[in-house]
C-alpha cells in the first residue's frame, strides 16, 4: 500500500507490517463493500491460531480503517503479541526535507517523541501510545490505535523504524478482535489531523512557536478563500502581521532615529573623555536622560516581534497548501525555489535599501560589514521556497515604507559643537 506521493525504489519493500501471532503464509481476498469501498482481507492459520486482517480502502480518503480478528484453536488461553512496524522502506521512500523534522515519531494526545533516523542509537520508548508514524515535510504514514502498551523508535541499519507493541488475550476456543485501528497515508492538512483529537497534528512541524504559527496558517487559508491565490494570500497575511506589530516597530524605529540624532554628541563625549571611561559613561547616560532616549528601547521591540516572524516563517515552510500552488508568471509552485532567482535578488536589493534607510549608531567600519548581510541573505534565499521569499520581500517593502515615513517625520541629526 505504498502511497503515490512516495518514490518506490523497491517494489517488494514493506512500508508497514502488522503481526499478530502469525507472520507469514497469508492468503488474500479482495471484495467490495456495500458503499463501494475496496476491502482487502488477509487470512492465515496455524495449529493454534487463525488470524484475519482486514483493510478498507475508500477512493478519495487517506484513512484506511483496519481490523484484526484472532481465533484461538487450542484448549488454553493465549496472549498473542501484536506488533506494528512502520518502515524501513519509508526511510528511503519519503522525499528528503530541509529545515523541518522528517523521520519516525510516536505519540498520544499529551506527548510525543521523535528523532532523526541517523541520530537514533538506543530505543526511544513512549508508554500508552495512540499513534506511531513516519513523517516527511508534507506527508504522513501513521498507524492509530490506543490498544498498544508502548511505542518505540528503534534503530534499523542506517535508518530507524517506529514500532507499536501490545498483546491480545484470546480465551480457549474463542476469538478476540481489534477493530478501531486506522492507517493514515496522505498529506498533512492541519484540520483533518487535528480532528482525530489524539495529538497527531503535532507531526506538522510548526516549531517552538506553534501557538502562533497555527493561527497564521489558518489566516492564510482564510485569505485564500477570497483571492484564490496563495501568493496574494501570503502578501495579505504579511500585511496583517505587519499592522499588528506596527506599534512595536514604530517605537523601535523612532528610538533608533533618536539615537542616530544623538550620535555626534555621543562621539564628542567619547573623544572628550577617552582617557576616563567612568566619566564618559556618566556623561553619556546624562545625555540619554536629557534627550529622553534609551538604548534598550530600540532593541526590545524587535526582540518581542521575533517569535511572530519565526512563527510565520515556519507556518509558510510546512503548509502543504503551498505545494504546487502557483503565484504568477514564472512562479508555478510556491513550495519550490524561484527557478530564475528573480524574487531572491529583488529581496536582497530591498534589504539593502532598508539598511541604508535605517539609522544606526554603529561606526563606519561596522556599517560596511553590515552591508554584507543583504548579500548573505540573498544567497541563502536562492534555494528557499518561493512562498517564503514572497513573505520576506513583502515584509522588506513594508519596512521601507515605514522607515520612509519615520525619516520624513523626524528632524535631521544634530551637529556636535567643537
Amino acid at each position: 500500500l505504498a502511497p503515490r506521493f512516495m518514490r518506490i525504489d523497491d517494489k517488494n519493500a514493506n512500508y508497514a507490517t502488522f503481526n499478530a501471532g502469525i507472520t507469514s503464509g497469508y492468503t488474500s481476498e479482495t471484495t467490495r463493500s456495500a458503499d463501494g469501498a475496496t476491502v482487502l482481507t488477509f487470512t492465515a492459520e496455524s495449529e493454534q491460531l487463525r488470524v484475519s486482517k482486514q483493510y478498507t480502502i475508500t477512493e478519495g480518503s487517506y484513512e484506511i480503517p483496519m481490523s484484526i480478528a484472532v481465533t484461538n484453536l487450542g484448549s488454553t488461553a493465549l496472549s498473542v503479541p501484536m506488533n506494528v512496524q512502520i518502515g524501513s522502506g519509508l526511510g528511503e521512500g519519503f522525499d528528503k526535507a530541509s529545515y523541518v523534522f522528517a523521520g519516525p515519531i510516536i505519540g498520544n494526545k499529551e506527548d510525543n517523541e521523535k528523532k532523526l533516523p541517523e541520530k537514533v542509537k538506543d530505543p526511544i520508548v513512549l508508554a500508552n501510545p495512540q499513534w506511531g508514524a513516519y513523517t516527511s515535510k508534507y506527508f504522513l504514514f501513521a498507524f492509530m490505535s490506543d490498544a498498544f502498551d508502548n511505542a518505540q523508535i528503534v534503530k534499523q541499519d542506517a535508518s530507524a523504524v517506529t514500532q507499536l507493541n501490545g498483546t491480545l488475550t484470546v480465551p480457549a476456543g474463542e476469538s478476540s478482535s481489534l477493530s478501531d485501528a486506522k492507517l493514515f497515508v496522505g498529506p498533512k492538512y492541519y484540520n483533518p489531523l487535528n480532528a482525530y483529537d489524539i495529538g497527531i497534528q503535532k507531526t506538522i512541524d510548526y516549531g517552538i512557536f506553534f501557538f502562533l504559527g497555527i493561527p497564521m496558517a489558518r489566516l492564510m487559508n482564510f485569505f485564500y478563500s477570497f483571492v484564490n491565490n496563495y501568493g496574494i494570500a501570503i502578501i495579505f497575511l504579511t500585511i496583517i502581521v505587519k499592522l499588528i506589530t506596527l506599534p512595536l516597530t514604530l517605537k523601535s524605529m523612532k528610538s533608533m532615529k533618536a539615537m542616530s540624532r544623538m550620535q555626534p554628541e555621543v562621539m564628542a563625549l567619547r573623544e572628550k573623555y577617552k582617557g576616563d571611561p567612568q566619566r564618559m559613561n556618566a556623561a553619556t547616560m546624562e545625555l540619554y536622560k536629557k534627550h529622553g532616549a534609551n538604548p534598550v528601547s530600540g532593541c526590545l521591540p524587535m526582540l518581542i516581534q521575533l517569535p511572530v516572524f519565526v512563527a510565520l516563517y515556519n507556518a509558510l515552510l510546512v503548509s502543504i497548501e503551498l505545494r504546487g500552488a502557483p503565484f504568477f508568471g514564472w512562479i508555478t509552485d510556491l513550495s519550490l525555489k524561484d527557478p530564475y532567482y528573480i524574487t531572491p535578488i529583488i529581496m536582497g536589493a530591498s534589504m539593502f535599501i532598508t539598511q541604508k534607510m535605517t539609522p544606526t549608531t554603529a561606526d563606519p567600519t561596522q556599517q560596511k560589514i553590515m552591508l554584507i548581510m543583504p548579500i548573505v541573505f540573498t544567497f541563502m534565499f536562492l534555494n528557499f521556497p518561493a512562498g517564503l521569499v514572497v513573505y520576506w520581500l513583502t515584509n522588506n517593502i513594508l519596512s521601507i515604507v515605514q522607515q520612509f515615513i519615520i525619516n520624513k517625520q523626524t528632524p535631521k541629526p544634530a551637529v556636535a559643537a567643537k
